[in-house]
């Protein structure tokens, strides 16, 4: 049974980075990229890594959230990345670019003059620009979901979902920080089942709801879900607007 109280209870960083080094060798969706060696020192770390991102959430300081950081990106992230394999889509490799990506049809078109006369901008668009990375570095594990439930309460509607070919953000460690998460119906949704999520007659995803939050697990696709599976991705935005998802 899982313990509901903070003590105890892996935050939302801690648990993802249970998840991860599982996610790209254990997963039942994406493919095995790691070795058993490997697999096994990265969780062997695991239990350092989450001492040091409880120690930066209750210190708070920039510095201790830094080593934080760099000890989990060392030896539960750089494992995978050193294989050459792409963290955003454990389907195909990385290739030459920073990003593992090719934005330059996107840069193209969010520099046109015309659509950023249509956007009200004026400024030359970066797809990821690193000084301000740099500056937020320690934010990557500190822990943001408690901020959720008042949302929630306050009757906004919230939707978690991931792609279940990520590395990154994979869909097991988000599903497994909502299921743990408290808030007023946490019990509703831990009870849910999870249904098939199938839009236009075809299975995309698997989806869980209660009340007004959701999880939805986006079938083949990685971290760019709207590029990889830009119906599903379209299909979910409508109904999420509409407030339909899950019904």
């Amino acid at each position: 049974m899982r313990n509901k109280e903070r003590t105890g209870r892996q935050g939302g960083e801690e648990k993802k980075v249970c998840f991860q080094c599982k996610n790209c060798t254990h997963s039942t969706t994406a493919p095995s990229v790691i070795s058993e060696t490997t697999y096994n020192q990265m969780v062997k770390h695991i239990p350092q890594c989450q001492a040091d991102i409880q120690q930066c959430n209750n210190d708070g300081s920039n510095n201790v959230c830094d080593d934080a950081e760099n000890y989990c990106n060392t030896y539960e992230i750089e494992p995978v990345t050193a294989t050459g394999v792409n963290p955003y889509d454990l389907r195909i490799p990385c290739g030459t670019s920073n990003l593992c990506y090719n934005f330059t049809n996107i840069d193209v078109w969010l520099n046109n003059a015309t659509v950023q006369k249509q956007l009200g901008v004026n400024v030359k668009w970066n797809s990821c620009n690193n000084a301000p990375h740099i500056a937020l570095n320690a934010d990557w594990v500190k822990e943001y979901q408690q901020k959720i439930p008042p949302m929630l309460a306050s009757g906004i509607r919230g939707l978690i979902y991931a792609g279940d070919q990520d590395f990154i953000c994979n869909w097991l460690g988000n599903k497994a920080w909502t299921l743990q998460m408290t808030w007023d119906h946490e019990t509703d949704f831990d009870n849910a089942p999870d249904k098939p999520w199938n839009p236009d007659g075809t299975e995309r995803g698997i989806i869980r709801t209660a009340y007004n939050f959701t999880f939805l697990q986006v079938f083949q696709a990685g971290h760019m879900v709207p590029m990889d599976q830009p119906v599903s991705a379209l299909d979910m935005v409508k109904a999420y607007l509409s407030d339909t998802l899950g019904y």
